[in-house]
């Protein structure tokens, strides 16, 4: 059995689903007919055996060059919006993603302890990172009084519906004023994983730093860890070639 005409129908949006979409709702629809015939009796056995799971695409993984990472904070400190180049550099920083970043509460930030905890993450559990000199200061220029407490990132809209900031359209617009296609805020995540990996991250370093519970999600990045030590090698073999 085929998921591919479920695959061509359109969403309530208009889209057309992805490949990772219909697997995550087979693989949910297997795990109860597993439980239905396992532990229920209900069934001799599961018709999911039968199902042909689509092949999925290979993950995005845009990168942005340092010339363009400078060109786009420096369009995103021209923004009107004073919340895009905070919210930017925190993403850029961190690897945190967007829903974290404007759920983000002062209570979360641990100044004495230097620690960031971030209470909704997408998989559901808590995640915990250092707060840094670099950090700090990105939280400086959101902090208006003494002791805030509250959002980090408050809107500036009172009829905001959402309660969160939005940044899309300025964020689309120092895009452009930056010269960068091709590029989302979610791509700045994949940016800062590249760039932990270039300077000597782990695989379980980027883990624990970008919260995924498997290797899969982190091992995109392990060519820019091994082009980094390849560097490394190359700079201590030219400087004791000489003596070889």
């Amino acid at each position: 059995m085929l998921v591919t005409p479920y695959l061509q129908r359109s969403t309530p949006r208009g889209n057309i689903r992805n490949p990772s979409t219909a697997n995550r709702y087979l693989a949910a629809f297997s795990r109860a007919l597993t439980i239905a015939m396992k532990e229920w009796g209900w069934l001799d056995d599961t018709p999911m055996r039968k199902v042909s799971k689509p092949s999925e695409r290979k993950g995005r993984n845009r990168l942005l060059s340092i010339e363009e990472k400078n060109r786009l904070l420096q369009a995103c400190q021209k923004s009107p919006n004073t919340h895009l180049y905070p919210i930017v550099s925190l993403a850029l920083l961190t690897g945190i993603r967007f829903g974290e970043i404007v759920n983000l509460r002062w209570e979360d930030i641990d100044y004495t302890g230097k620690t960031i905890t971030l209470e909704k993450t997408k998989n559901g559990e808590r995640r915990i990172l250092p707060l840094t000199p670099a950090v700090i200061k990105v939280f400086a220029l959101s902090r208006t009084t003494d002791i805030a407490i509250g959002l980090v990132f408050k809107p500036n809209s009172p009829t905001n519906r959402s309660g969160l900031v939005d940044i899309k359209n300025a964020f689309v617009k120092a895009l452009k004023q930056a010269e960068i296609s091709d590029f989302r805020f979610h791509d700045l995540r994949h940016a800062a994983a590249s760039y932990l990996a270039m300077n000597g991250a782990t695989q379980g370093d980027l883990m624990a730093i970008l919260g995924h519970k498997t290797p899969t999600m982190t091992r995109r990045y392990a060519d820019y860890s091994q082009k980094h030590v390849a560097t490394l090698m190359e700079r201590m073999h030219n400087n004791i070639a000489q003596n070889l």
